[in-house]
């Protein structure tokens, strides 16, 4: 009952806070961030070619983040969503007539979740 008491006797904290800084629960963050990353990883490993997005991971307070990062090259700015997702290719002049690049949804597929087909 001490730790009900500690919560509850915790004017500023909620429950999440407390539970989210245990040791336990940030050990397990970690477990479940680094599966996430080596899925996404292994899923890049087969799109890779020179310049392109990478996955990351970090940690940001008692969260944990994994991303595409696209860094900007050339006059192209980073890129990360389209890629992830799929975009129109060639200069915004051709309109309609621009080729429709699949994306590789590498994120999604980590956590297996839907992937959205709106353009």
């Amino acid at each position: 009952m001490a730790d009900v008491d500690l919560i509850r006797n915790n004017g500023k904290k909620g429950m999440n806070d407390i539970i989210g800084r245990h040791a336990k629960v940030q050990a397990d963050l970690d477990m479940q961030a680094a599966k996430i990353w080596g899925k996404a990883e292994a899923l890049m490993a087969t799109h890779r070619v020179e310049h392109m997005a990478h996955v990351g991971i970090e940690k940001i307070e008692r969260d944990r983040a994994i991303f595409l990062e696209d860094p900007p090259h050339g006059k192209w700015p980073g890129a990360a969503w389209a890629i992830e997702t799929g975009h129109y290719a060639g200069p915004k002049e051709l309109g309609t007539k621009r080729e429709w690049v699949e994306g590789i949804w590498v994120l999604h597929d980590a956590i297996k979740r839907r992937r959205s087909r709106k353009r």
